[in-house]
């Protein structure tokens, strides 16, 4: 089998859904002789800077000379940056032979999985048959039933920003969510979190229920110098290659697992690099940024006043049926705006007429032009007197980037 007969394979349809739990996958994984197990893990969790936490934790380790597997999700481009050693990704090669053994063994077992379950097994045992010395394992969807909480004893458990997104399967409120967040927590293992994090209390009871000792990081780093994108927590200062605002939660979470570990992070933090997450291209002055979900969106504009206060903003816009795109209107844009709108990036992407009609209705004034996906693959050559943004889902970054 090769890259692509195992892709036609893996995104099929049979196997591209949500299926949440735990009992398919840990069935299949302890006929492979349950690879989780046999690495040590960082496992994460959280809705929004969970991949900047991960990428960041990978590079750090990398940096102190650990042969470090990283597991994110989703991808831009190819499946293969989903698995990764040392920000190497898998070959398509190793993908395709991965691939083909474990849905043989789910085969053996009569056992259907999902796609996510099989890139999860798939990334566990390949960490193990490299014998990576540690593997940070972003969760895909939740926690609790998240197919990579087949994990019995991470190192540390981290938990990200808390806020609402995939609300129609993790609950339709913070608390909900943040108690399938807090579901990858372990007995002994140690979880931290800031108390900044809106699911705190949620993680604390749950942390005191299984007994895992929890660290509460108290003050966040801030951004202090936006030129060389310096942040600090009132102690101590940070370069980070990294954009945005939001990353002082991330950085301060990641400084607290490096104090435990007793890593030196300095030298990685100018390092790292993480696609899609207000990452700006200078030679094409344009900023891709996922934001798909209502906290995503405010911090995409926060980030844009302080990072490009008083530009004018060309944007180009598309998202998902599944997600809050009025909410998402309303929060990001301005009557002063240039606005591309575009569908057609995904299956289930928001027809471009009605989301012009929702930006239109609140911004009657803004500039307004409806293209198809085609054309919009040209917008990154778009010749703006401003910056331009690409936003709103990981499916449309992955058509333009």
């Amino acid at each position: 089998m090769n890259y692509t007969e195992a892709l036609e394979q893996l995104t099929s349809q049979e196997k591209f859904h949500i299926n949440l739990g735990l009992e398919r996958v840990k069935k299949v994984a302890a006929s492979i002789s349950n690879p989780q197990d046999k690495i040590k893990t960082i496992h994460v969790a959280g809705t929004n800077g969970k991949g900047s936490t991960c990428a960041m934790l990978a590079k750090i380790f990398e940096e102190n000379g650990y042969k470090t597997g990283l597991y994110t999700s989703p991808h831009i481009k190819e499946y293969t940056e989903r698995i990764k050693i040392n920000f190497n990704d898998i070959s398509k090669e190793d993908f395709a032979k991965y691939f083909e053994m474990i849905e043989k063994k789910a085969n053996d077992e009569s056992i259907k999985l999902t796609e996510f379950e099989i890139l999860t097994l798939m990334a566990f045992l390949y960490f193990k048959e490299e014998k990576v010395d540690i593997a940070i394992i972003e969760t895909g969807m939740g926690g609790r039933l998240d197919a990579t909480n087949i994990i019995e004893k991470p190192l540390l458990t981290i938990i990200t920003s808390i806020s609402n997104d995939h609300t129609d399967r993790l609950g339709d409120t913070i608390e909900k969510i943040s108690y399938e967040k807090a579901g990858i927590i372990k007995k002994d293992t140690c979880v931290i979190v800031s108390q900044n994090n809106a699911g705190y209390r949620i993680i604390e009871e749950k942390a005191k229920t299984v007994s895992a000792p929890i660290l509460s990081v108290q003050n966040d780093f801030e951004l202090i110098n936006k030129e060389k994108n310096i942040f600090s927590n009132g102690k101590k200062s940070l370069e980070l290659s990294l954009w945005g605002i939001n990353q002082g939660e991330n950085l301060a979470l990641v400084n607290e697992a490096a104090k435990i570990l007793n890593l030196n992070i300095d030298s990685a933090l100018k390092k790292v690099i993480w696609q899609g997450r207000f990452e700006y291209l200078k030679e094409k002055n344009i900023i891709f940024d996922a934001a798909h979900n209502s906290d995503g969106v405010r911090l995409l504009k926060e980030n844009l006043s302080v990072y490009f206060k008083n530009k004018k903003r060309a944007f180009l816009f598309g998202m998902l049926n599944t997600k809050d795109y009025k909410s998402a209107v309303l929060n990001l844009f301005e009557e002063k705006d240039e606005v591309f709108v575009t569908d057609n990036f995904a299956h289930n992407s928001i027809k471009k007429e009605i989301l012009a009609e929702e930006i239109k209705k609140m911004f009657p004034k803004i500039k307004l032009k409806l293209v198809d996906i085609d054309k919009a693959k040209d917008f990154a050559d778009y010749n703006f007197n401003g910056i331009k943004i690409c936003c709103g889902s990981f499916y449309l970054l992955s058509k333009i980037y």
